[in-house]
């Protein structure tokens, strides 16, 4: 687990992370980072300077259960590790398949099980994919 931050081996100073956090639950997001950073979030319960981060949802009991499950549940699944597999070999068997129509300009490629597919473009740009 780690999404874009663990795969480029960058740690940024704050993070924003959407769908994956509820599970699919509306209004499931969720932000995180350094402590200098945010420590400005939680000064409201400690004074101090504060940041105002809030929602229709923001701290609803409900929403942070579907949050917490979803993401105890990929942890335990290693579903991002599966779904990273399962992308690479999507898009390595549709080049396998552009590459039986010579004249069709398509190509796929996968990046921690996002799966892109591009049915047409100027193949003028180089993909580069890091090592772990």
């Amino acid at each position: 687990m780690g999404g874009g931050q663990a795969y480029y081996g960058y740690e940024p100073d704050l993070s924003v992370f959407g769908k994956i956090v509820g599970h699919g639950y509306p209004s499931a997001a969720a932000i995180g980072g350094k402590e200098e950073i945010m420590k400005f979030c939680a000064a409201g319960v400690s004074g101090g300077k504060r940041a105002y981060s809030g929602g229709t949802l923001a701290a609803n009991p409900l929403t942070c259960a579907a949050a917490y499950h979803a993401i105890k549940l990929v942890e335990e699944t290693g579903a991002t590790e599966i779904a990273g597999k399962a992308g690479a070999r999507l898009a390595e068997g549709l080049n396998q398949v552009f590459e039986k129509y010579e004249n069709l300009p398509w190509f796929a490629y996968n990046l921690g099980g996002t799966v892109h597919f591009h049915t047409s473009c100027l193949f003028g740009l180089t993909l580069i994919f890091l090592d772990k």
